[in-house]
């Protein structure tokens, strides 16, 4: 069939008007550009200083928390249930449940001389990750009774939960010679 004979049949197609393409055509148009604005909504800005000092702040009451509580109950407050445990001459060990049960059979739970100081805390630009870095000291007693430090470097990974508040998800330590 050629164009003639198409276009002979145009108006037994019961169109409105004589501009029914253009006024359907532009009406799909606005609604496609509609959709697109909608999508495209950028999420709003993170202040990166702000989440910084928080979760600055987080990993120093981590820090407090141990030495006023112990080990445990610090874990079970900074902790997220997925966290990944990496400490030196010690398996990986992966769940809050697990890192706990394990402090605890240690007879860890009296830890309380630990302390540690960030060095640096960084936010990723969705203010949805972080890490804290820093140096620990332990102070503890050796079998013998006798007064010991312990040095080490830290690293402490962070997640921002919904309730606004940041867990640590992977947190891992060695040990280092006295600075």
């Amino acid at each position: 069939m050629d164009w003639a004979v198409t276009y002979r049949y145009l108006p037994t197609l019961h169109f409105k008007t004589k501009y029914y393409f253009v006024e359907h055509y532009i009406l799909l148009l606005f609604g496609v550009a509609v959709l697109t604005a909608c999508n495209n909504r950028s999420a709003p800005a993170v202040d990166l200083a702000k989440e910084q000092q928080d979760l600055l702040n987080t990993d120093k009451d981590f820090s407090n928390t141990v030495g006023k509580q112990g080990m445990v109950k610090a874990m079970e407050k900074f902790y997220d249930d997925d966290v990944i445990g990496i400490i030196p001459n010690m398996p990986v060990e992966v769940g809050k449940a697990s890192i706990l049960k394990n402090f605890k059979d240690m007879k860890m739970d009296s830890v309380n001389g630990l302390s540690w100081v960030a060095e640096k805390g960084v936010v990723a630009a969705a203010g949805d990750l972080g890490y804290v870095w820093g140096h620990y000291q332990l102070k503890t007693k050796t079998r013998a009774g006798v007064d010991t430090v312990y040095y080490g470097a830290y690293c402490t990974i962070y997640k921002k939960e919904p309730n606004k508040s940041w867990k640590a998800i992977v947190d891992m330590n060695n040990d280092t010679p006295k600075p």
